[in-house]
């Protein structure tokens, strides 16, 4: 496996074990990169899915091929994680620097500087976006009043109907049976 590869892995090695195991190896079985033999080795060697991640993981830095770093991802997808498989594939690239921080290549120009060079004396406010935007008035939401919970007061409850409490309605009536000829 690729080396940029294996370090995004363990840069998110900690997100990574969180994983379900299953989940994960499925595209790699699918795709017979992963083999069944090894599979079962890391079901029946761990326990819980965090060991068996942790297997997977120094499986797939050590001994795995190059074309299983998409799959993997593709069972990180699987785990409904998009955005630890967006990260993991950015790093891999080598676009986001080694540092961790979010930040453009060493021959990258800001835009306004590069609007500058193309169009001289083109203010440097057209680049930018607006700062101050008008924002909507947001409509009044509709408050509805309490309902205060009536207090006993003295006044006594209203005799219940059919021995039940006043607060439940009465049984639903019975059909009559059809006679037999």
């Amino acid at each position: 496996m690729d080396r940029n590869a294996k370090k995004a892995i363990l840069k998110n090695r900690v997100k990574l074990l969180n994983l379900d195991y299953f989940d994960l190896t499925a595209p790699l079985l699918a795709s017979e990169i992963f083999t069944s033999k090894k599979h079962k080795d890391i079901k029946t060697s761990a326990l819980d899915s965090k060991a068996r991640v942790d297997l997977l993981l120094e499986w797939l830095e050590e001994s795995a091929p190059k074309e299983a770093f998409p799959i993997f991802l593709q069972g990180v997808r699987n785990c409904k994680e998009l955005i630890l498989a967006k990260k993991i594939k950015r790093e891999a690239s080598g676009t986001v620097l080694a540092s961790g921080s979010a930040g453009t290549s060493a021959t990258s120009i800001p835009l306004d500087k590069l609007l500058a060079e193309i169009v001289p004396g083109l203010p440097s406010s057209i680049g930018k976006p607006p700062t101050d935007k008008p924002k909507k008035p947001k409509a009044a939401k509709l408050k509805l009043p309490k309902i205060i919970p009536p207090t006993t007061t003295g006044v006594p409850p209203p005799p219940p109907i059919n021995g039940l409490p006043s607060t439940s309605l009465p049984p639903p009536p019975v059909p009559k049976a059809k006679k037999r000829k």
